[in-house]
């Protein structure tokens, strides 16, 4: 049997979980926190059970910025038990504001009855679940109350794979919801975007509920256009037996039993009402905290991997997902993907093979062989479905088979698994060699083949290339690790860069600008005390740059990062002045609170805005750390308002080597619209973004820094890295011998 390091699994659910997390709950299973008993045995009633999961809700909040008027609960049944309860608590919500409305006395009832004659519960039907969500409806309340608002078979000849346009939908007026499922993983279809006619109206509707068990955790949720969010934590946040759901805490309210038998209508099992669920912090009957605890796990791991949170979660989904694409569309007299390209799903890939079923069993055969499984589609389509469900999935992996594939070229090549463990690339570098796949071609020299090697396979692991039929030349594989480079090293990286080959130095002119530009390089003028900052806001052309302070502008050489050629420029124009009395406010406040820093302000988009930025940099390379602090915001100031962001960049490498890198977006209105009000705004922001800082230091557990360490390979064998250093990579771990 291989090891599970050699297999990467694309199954529809329950999805791969990571292997630290699973190391951690397997000890936990056994002896939870040195209690002398397993996770599992504890009482759900405990102290203890009720801590994990006011930190899980306190963590899924956070990555997904969850407001305060939303409830979190842990339910049991799964999604499919979320169609009777989103039904029975919807419908229930519904009957409780109808009460309220007319009253509580004795004729209101026969109002009440002659209302829910028109209670009508929407579905927009897209797929498999979101039919049996509306199937199951029509089960507990008739077909009197559920209404097909739109179902795309009716405009795709009988099939799913669209979403209707939202002209065509029928929605009710005042339905009791409007249920959707966000992602359809049978069909591979997912809403691009929040439905713009059910966007909150001044009256409350539409009120929306979604079914997003699939693709929860990968993008940004515009949660306060939800009533209700539910997911089965099985597919991207834990193990099979918790449900969870997100409900707007409005609509938390029920009925009595007695009311709803007068009406005629389903009465919830209890453990299925949601204002029972959430009165007892989910926990009215036995909950498995075993679950919970590695859904927390997860959200734990999640947010140390993604600063910025969910955000961090989307690119790279959205990243990974159109590298599949990409891949597919490359060979249109291979593959046929199912859906319509305007929905195609980020989380579920469905597509065909040219050949019929012969030629996908043969695609599922030469897939295991590689280590690829889970691939086989819905039994209800078929063909070929790609779950891409976690971060852990390498989905680079997946799109060089796939090229492999189609060209005809199904080698048994050994990939580098996503540690990029040395033993690994050696393999591959020796296959090469022997006239293996030539996917390579480098112009580098001979003694930096290894190096080659490792940045081609680090870009497709970190989806930084696309184009899978030729890999990046020497240039552009340079190029990234100069645009990579960490505060304060770049001389360090072109140091290396030469020492390989110099020759390529002279090439690097767009990365070396790139670099500075994005990092807000400071530099000192001839003659001068402080230091003025380059950058895209304040480029004349021709690598020129002003200083707005100092009524300056300057030449500036990317590569040596020197100054040169100082004239005078004096700023003119609607937010000059603005950007004069910016920077007065803005001096005192940069001096008190940074050391080493540089700001200024500059006009931008034809004088209609102004960049506000703020950089430090704090370099200690004799105690082996640099980081820096860069803040930009783009005031606009017809609205009033700003928005930017602010990022820390931080590289310790004493015995090691860690990199912090957070972006934490910000937006503000400002009443004033004056400079000080502006550096007043941003001094808040930065404040609360330096507690939020220091408060996740505080947080980091053992735990937390287990999931940073680089595993071991799947040798198990200690990396004697001072051997390394001394060898060609790979030829002492790797056990072989230099063939050159």
């Amino acid at each position: 049997m291989p090891p599970r390091s050699e297999v990467t699994y694309f199954g529809a659910g329950p999805g791969p979980l990571p292997t630290d997390v699973l190391e951690d709950a397997a000890q936990a299973l056994l002896n939870f926190n040195d209690t002398g008993l397993g996770l599992a045995e504890h009482s759900h009633r405990s102290a203890l059970a009720t801590k994990i999961i006011n930190d899980a809700k306190a963590d899924l909040s956070s990555f997904l910025d969850i407001p305060d008027n939303y409830e979190i609960i842990f339910l049991q049944g799964g999604g499919s038990g979320e169609f009777s309860a989103m039904a029975y608590n919807f419908a229930g919500a519904w009957v409780a504001r109808k009460h309220k409305e007319l009253g509580s006395n004795d004729s209101s009832i026969q109002e009440l009855k002659s209302a829910v004659q028109d209670l009508r519960m929407d579905y927009i039907i897209t797929g498999g679940w979101s039919q049996k969500a509306a199937a199951e409806a029509e089960r507990l309340f008739g077909p009197e109350h559920v209404h097909i608002a739109a179902d795309s078979r009716k405009t795709n000849n009988g099939k799913f794979g669209t979403i209707p346009d939202e002209t065509t939908w029928d929605l009710s007026r005042d339905s009791a919801m409007v249920y959707l499922c966000d992602n359809e993983t049978v069909h591979g279809v997912e809403f691009p975007r929040f439905p713009k006619c059910l966007e909150p109206r001044p009256d409350g509707g539409p009120i929306v509920v979604a079914d997003m068990s699939s693709n929860i955790l990968s993008r940004r949720i515009p949660i306060q256009n939800y009533a209700a969010i539910f997911f089965g934590a099985q597919k991207n946040l834990g193990c099979a037996g918790i449900t969870v759901a997100v409900i707007k805490k409005d609509f938390l309210p029920q009925p009595s039993a007695t009311l709803m038998r007068q009406l005629g209508l389903p009465i919830p099992p209890r453990i299925f009402e949601f204002e029972t669920i959430a009165k007892n912090n989910s926990l009215y009957n036995t909950l498995s905290i075993f679950d919970v605890y590695i859904a927390g796990q997860v959200l734990r791991r999640l947010l140390l991997q993604h600063p910025d949170k969910v955000r961090g979660q989307e690119a790279a989904s959205e990243q990974k997902a159109q590298l599949i694409y990409k891949t597919l569309e490359e060979y249109p007299g291979v593959y046929h993907v199912i859906p319509d390209k305007s929905v195609r799903s980020r989380m579920n890939i469905c597509f065909n093979i040219t050949g019929g079923d012969a030629a996908e069993e043969e695609f599922l055969k030469q897939g295991i062989a590689c280590g690829l499984t889970g691939l086989k589609g819905h039994r209800d389509l078929r063909g070929i479905r790609l779950i891409d469900l976690s971060d852990i999935i390498y989905t680079w992996g997946f799109g060089w088979y796939l090229a492999w594939l189609a060209a005809g070229k199904r080698r048994n090549v050994v990939v580098a698994d996503g540690s990029l463990c040395t033993g690994h690339l050696y393999s591959l570098h020796e296959q090469l060699n022997n006239g293996g796949a030539n996917i390579v071609k480098s112009a580098h020299q001979e003694a930096a083949f290894d190096l080659v090697l490792l940045a081609n396979l680090t870009l497709i692991e970190r989806g930084i290339f696309e184009d899978w039929k030729a890999m990046p030349n020497a240039v552009q594989i340079v190029s990234s690790f100069v645009e990579g480079a960490p505060p304060g090293e770049l001389a360090d990286v072109v140091a290396d860069i030469k020492s390989l080959n110099s020759g390529l130095v002279s090439e690097l002119g767009p990365a070396f600008k790139k670099y500075n530009e994005e990092q807000f390089t400071t530099v000192k003028l001839p003659g001068a005390s402080q230091h003025v900052i380059v950058s895209s806001h304040s480029a004349l052309g021709g690598d020129r740059y002003y200083d707005t302070e100092g009524s300056t502008s300057f030449a500036f050489n990317h590569e040596t990062q020197k100054a040169s050629a100082v004239e005078s420029h004096v700023l003119s124009g609607p937010q000059a002045e603005l950007a004069k009395y910016t920077l007065k406010s803005l001096a005192p406040y940069v001096k008190e609170h940074f050391s080493n820093a540089a700001y200024g302000a500059y006009p931008i988009e034809n004088d209609e805005r102004l960049a506000i930025i703020i950089v430090a940099n704090k370099y200690s390379p004799n105690n082996f750390w640099n980081g820096r602090w860069r803040s930009l915001y783009i005031f606009n100031p017809s609205s009033g308002s700003f928005e930017g962001s602010i990022k820390v960049d931080v590289h310790y490498y004493e015995d090691g080597n860690v990199r912090l890198l957070t972006e934490k977006p910000v937006t503000a209105s400002i009443s004033s619209g004056t400079g000080a009000g502006i550096v007043k705004e941003i001094a808040a922001a930065e404040k609360r973004y330096q507690e939020e800082l220091n408060k996740g230091f505080t947080n980091l557990s053992e735990g937390a820094f287990k999931g940073l360490r680089r595993q071991l390979p799947v040798t198990r064998q200690k990396i004697e890295w001072d051997k390394v250093a001394s060898y060609r990579l790979g030829q002492d771990i790797g056990g072989g011998s230099s063939r050159r």
